[in-house]
């Protein structure tokens, strides 16, 4: 949790700037502790909130991810590889998911 904190505002920014490189539906990013809904247990909390310019909020949360965020050193871990697992599932490249398509989503 320190871990996350501390480097909060600098993987928000990494983020949003590796969000920004890309065409997608998305304008935001930031990168929060959310506990699942209903829960108290804190497994997977550190996400990554995605916004469309509609204001549309989307919670992107991966194991892979909250590893990153909360300082995990594995090689699993590290921003390339999140950001690319990332937006292989926002942007429906993977077959289990088909949130957004890359293009005029928004």
């Amino acid at each position: 949790m320190r871990y996350f904190r501390a480097h909060q505002s600098e993987n928000t920014k990494r983020i949003k700037t590796a969000l920004m490189e890309r065409d997608t539906p998305f304008c935001g990013a930031e990168v929060e502790i959310v506990p699942y809904e209903g829960s108290c247990e804190l497994a997977l909390y550190s996400v990554v909130i995605l916004s469309t310019s509609a204001g549309t909020r989307f919670v992107y949360r991966s194991p892979t991810i909250h590893g990153f965020l909360v300082g995990w050193d594995a090689t699993c871990n590290t921003f390339d590889r999140c950001m690319k697992e990332l937006f292989e599932y926002v942007c429906g490249k993977r077959r289990d998911t088909h949130l957004l398509s890359e293009k005029n989503a928004a």
